[in-house]
């Protein structure tokens, strides 16, 4: 009986050995180089919502990807009075696992965010991770399809400007889950976006109040830190 379970042991042990090696990697990144060239793009926009305009000037990498917020500066001619940074692939994936080591900021009225995204406006769809500053002990994870949101909030048992953790989406045919240092957060098997979207991050400030609470500018600079990024199939 005991060796009968050994070997019921060893069989699962080889399996998920198996299933792991078998995964495809489609993007590994420490960002010890940012290749903009082949990989990521900078971005240089606004949109209505977001009280900030993307700069590029707002992205550092040294070993470490780091989104800047902050006042726009006085010398500038700008159309918003604060900068925020957005970087995204250049490549668009389908389907998937999505893992991020990442540390957002604290700061009421700051959202950072992590999430796949296919741009054209008739048929949006987005699935996120979003940070709000106002409260660190939350996560905010979201998919969009047809511009319907299908928002849920979460709990968790720290506060996320303190330290790195993983935070993981696992976008399927059927079903998306979304977890974090491993540990699964929620999942749903209904509106699956179906088209292939980019891995973008961004900082910004939004206009809603009621979402994000009141801007705190001594927050400001503010920093969102990715330092590692592997996208798998």
């Amino acid at each position: 009986m005991r060796n009968l379970f050994l070997l019921f042991i060893l069989v699962i042990l080889c399996s998920c050995s198996l299933q792991k090696s078998n995964q495809q990697v489609l993007l590994k990144e420490d960002f010890s180089n940012l290749d903009t060239n082949k990989i990521w793009l900078l971005k240089s926009h606004t949109f209505t919502n977001n009280l900030a305009v993307f700069n590029p000037d707002n992205i550092q990498n040294k070993n470490l990807l780091a989104l800047k917020l902050n006042q726009t500066d006085s010398s500038k001619t700008s159309s918003k009075s604060f900068e925020g940074a957005e970087i995204r692939t250049r490549r668009k994936y389908k389907y998937g696992n999505f893992k991020v080591l990442l540390k957002a900021p604290k700061g009421s009225g700051i959202v950072s965010g992590f999430f796949l995204y296919f741009p054209h406006s008739s048929k949006f769809k987005e699935i996120d991770f979003e940070f709000l500053g106002k409260d660190t002990c939350k996560v905010y994870l979201n998919h969009w399809t047809n511009k319907q949101d299908n928002g849920k909030a979460v709990d968790i048992p720290f506060a996320f400007q303190n330290e790195f953790h993983e935070y993981h989406l696992e976008w399927r045919k059927k079903s998306i889950v979304w977890y974090m240092d491993g540990k699964e957060l929620y999942r749903t098997q209904n509106f699956i976006p179906k088209r292939s979207m980019h891995l973008v991050f961004n900082i910004w400030i939004s206009k809603h109040e009621s979402w994000v609470g009141n801007l705190d500018e001594s927050a400001l600079p503010a920093f969102f830190q990715i330092k590692q990024v592997e996208i798998s199939k």
